[in-house]
């Protein structure tokens, strides 16, 4: 093998590798060989078969497996030869690719592991934020979030019904005249934006004790058509009152009473509160960390980086907004964030790596199906995608990862604790967390 560098720059190599004859020939006789043994053709047995023929039939063949064998081994000698350590898979572009009597030559370019500096956590300073959530802050969270649910109580007893007001009535549906599983006193909101639907408009104008009749378009089931028809029995009309917090109104939600409702939505309270918590404490030590972390990164990490910055940017712009962006305006903003964020991956990485973090089969199976009910995938056409996409592998890794890491570091330190409202954590949240998103136009601070 002979090598020759072509291009240093930074963190990036370049190299020309020529595979001469005398190393390509024994590789492809190899190879050939293996076939010869296994081919026969008449007039001759298997393992018999002249040289020549062997040659004929499968020398093309021989000398692709034998050139890939040689450009995988000797791409990994040149980087031995080199000491380097590389980042990336290199990138291979072959120049010369002929036959078995002509040498083979190739480009090898390879990203190089930078040296990452020692880092030192000791003096590293924050204070864990311990919300205190009142039975006030459940009261009004509880207050604001159901604000306009729909209560309601019977009306007079000879009210119509009309559109803003619902029915109480026993609903029973017919298939060629088979009755079905009724449903007996279920509520029918007659709103706004459903008065073309048959049940409501047939609804409107019902009085208590009315019994409606309502026939559907026929269904087919096994190629034969059945005739569909809902019978419904009016038991009150129901007019919309103020929302009264009590336990009638949790147990339209569910719930055995009230209390059941604050106590699950402290639950729901707590768990966002120390989230954010968290995320600031980690905001916090990514932010000392990337004090420590000025290193050289390679072009090509941060150019990949800003690249899905700025197209998660533009993701999120209007058409018109788009057509007044300036593509070069935004990478010229970003630049740093994406600087950034590769320094700290690089160092997060090699900080799991030290301390033997890994993702379970269990943990990767449980974030695809959190990514399956927040998007609405079915987990096997994820797995699939997944199959057949590597790198999406891996962007479903890394946070998991990055988040085990820090979890590592801050179970290593002694955090003091600070109590504070649910006010002062959420304005403390947006304030740390504003930068280094894309969606926000502000500049990094620690």
């Amino acid at each position: 093998m002979k090598l020759s560098t072509v291009k240093s720059e930074g963190l990036s190599k370049e190299f020309k590798v020529v595979i001469p004859v005398s190393d390509i020939q024994p590789v492809f006789e190899s190879k050939l060989a293996a076939y010869a043994k296994n081919f026969s053709m008449p007039g001759f047995r298997k393992g018999k078969v002249p040289a020549q023929h062997v040659k004929a039939r499968y020398g093309y063949r021989a000398f692709q497996e034998a050139a890939e064998s040689l450009i995988d081994t000797t791409q990994r000698q040149a980087l031995e030869q080199e000491k380097i350590k590389a980042l990336t898979a290199p990138k291979v572009s072959v120049s010369k690719l002929e036959n078995e009597t002509t040498e083979i030559e190739y480009t090898l370019s390879v990203d190089v592991m930078p040296e990452l500096p020692t880092l030192d956590l000791k003096n590293f300073k924050a204070e864990k934020l311990v919300p205190e959530i009142s039975d006030k802050d459940v009261q009004s969270m509880i207050e604001e979030q159901f604000k306009d649910f729909p209560m309601y109580k019977d009306a007079a007893a000879k009210t119509k019904a009309a559109l803003g007001n619902a029915v109480r009535a026993d609903v029973v549906f017919k298939v060629d005249g088979k009755s079905q599983k009724p449903t007996k006193g279920a509520r029918i909101e007659l709103v706004e934006a459903q008065k073309d639907d048959k049940i409501v408009s047939a609804l409107i104008g019902a009085a208590a004790g009315d019994e409606k009749n309502i026939a559907f378009d026929p269904i087919e089931e096994k190629g034969k058509k059945k005739n569909v028809e809902c019978i419904i029995t009016v038991l009150a009309v129901l007019e919309k009152t103020e929302v009264k917090f009590d336990d009638d109104f949790a147990k339209e939600l569910g719930f055995e009473g009230f209390a059941a409702l604050k106590e699950h939505t402290l639950k729901s309270m707590t768990g966002s509160a120390d989230a954010k918590s968290r995320a600031c404490l980690k905001r916090e030590l990514l932010d000392y960390i990337d004090l420590q972390a000025t290193f050289e990164v390679p072009f090509s990490m941060v150019e990949a980086e800003l690249e899905s910055i700025v197209r998660q940017v533009k993701s999120e712009l209007t058409e018109t907004e788009k057509k007044e962006t300036n593509d070069e305006a935004l990478r010229t903003e970003y630049m740093e964030i994406a600087n950034r964020r590769v320094r700290l991956g690089l160092l997060l990485s090699d900080i799991g790596n030290s301390k033997n973090v890994t993702i379970s089969n269990q943990e990767l199976s449980q974030e695809l199906y959190r990514i399956s009910a927040q998007t609405g995938t079915d987990v096997k056409k994820l797995v699939d995608y997944i199959k057949q996409n590597p790198a999406a592998l891996n962007s479903i890794q890394a946070p998991l990862f990055e988040e085990k890491v820090v979890d590592a570091l801050l179970s290593e330190m002694k955090l003091a604790e600070k109590k504070v409202s649910l006010k002062d954590l959420d304005k403390y949240y947006d304030d740390v967390l504003s930068s280094d998103m894309p969606e926000k136009d502000k500049k990094e601070s620690v």
